[in-house]
């Protein structure tokens, strides 16, 4: 066997990062731009357009969105110069005030991980997956116009970027759904949405609100929706990185859009301080081994 000592490859030098720039490859190959934690230093001194360009191990077949989180290793070795991006771990998006909790860190893939361990976990909802999952499905099935399960894709894209962004002081899905004053479904009767972990008291809570009875059968149509990567890539191409939704008032947002005449208009709240156009990816526990085959 060849002897790889005193090349890049005498030991890998691994890394997990987050996406900042996606469209700036000058032969379009599908490169990033990656910042990764414990080499790279912060956006205030090492700009997003600086960082090194990292091939992609998909070629960019699947894209990678900015701010998703990625794990790869420096083709160069202890040179760190050289990025080479492995894939993405799902479910995970940029967070704040993580940089400085990481070092660097040489060696097996099991020693990163287990050195930024803390890190990683901050990146991951706080929520248990069956009362995250739940209370999306339950919101989505309200927000939505009538079997609109597009639409319900769409709400749940805007609900994502609110977790993502951090600018809504609510860590988890199920804790920007139920804060006070964010959506309609859940002011009747509060804590019936507190209180959502399973399919069974998901339909409690959708019941308080307007609009009629929903039955368990309806509730598993909109969690395939939200499971199905066909809506999901939808969504995220028409609501991109927007926050807020209204049916019908359009004037209250900024950049607004609209699929239809009967769809929810997706925007920026007017009177809000939160207008960046950062598209967060869908959660890991948004999977179909959640949805019951009987009901």
């Amino acid at each position: 066997m060849r002897d790889l000592t005193n090349t890049p490859y005498d030991e890998f030098y691994w890394f997990i990062g987050v996406v900042e720039n996606t469209f700036d490859d000058p032969l379009q190959l599908g490169r990033v731009r990656v910042r990764a934690f414990g080499y790279h230093p912060s956006s205030k001194e090492l700009r997003a357009k600086d960082l090194p360009l990292a091939p992609v191990l998909d070629g960019g077949i699947q894209p990678i969105k900015k701010g998703q989180m990625v794990l790869g290793f420096f083709m160069d070795g202890s040179l760190i110069q050289q990025p080479f991006v492995l894939g993405t771990i799902n479910g995970a998006t940029s967070g704040s005030g993580i940089f400085d909790s990481l070092r660097k860190v040489g060696g097996s893939v099991k020693s990163i991980l287990e050195a930024t361990k803390s890190a990683i976990e901050e990146l991951f909802t706080d929520g248990a997956p069956d009362e995250e999952f739940w209370s999306l499905v339950a919101i989505c099935s309200r927000e939505a116009f009538g079997n609109d399960f597009q639409g319900c894709a769409d709400v749940a894209q805007s609900i994502y970027n609110r977790v993502g962004s951090g600018a809504y002081q609510q860590k988890t899905v199920k804790g920007i759904i139920t804060s006070p004053g964010q959506y309609e479904p859940t002011f009747a009767n509060p804590s019936a949405w507190k209180a959502i972990k399973d399919i069974d008291t998901a339909l409690i809570a959708v019941n308080t609100a307007k609009g009629g009875q929903l039955d368990k059968s309806y509730l598993v149509a909109v969690a395939n929706a939200l499971t199905d990567s066909i809506k999901q890539n939808s969504a995220a191409a028409h609501v991109e990185g927007r926050t807020d939704f209204r049916g019908g008032r359009a004037q209250d947002l900024v950049n607004a859009v609209r699929r239809s005449s009967i769809s929810n208009d997706f925007g920026f709240n007017k009177n809000g301080n939160y207008r960046k156009n950062v598209l967060y990816p869908v959660p890991s526990f948004v999977s179909k081994d959640k949805i019951p085959t009987r009901i």
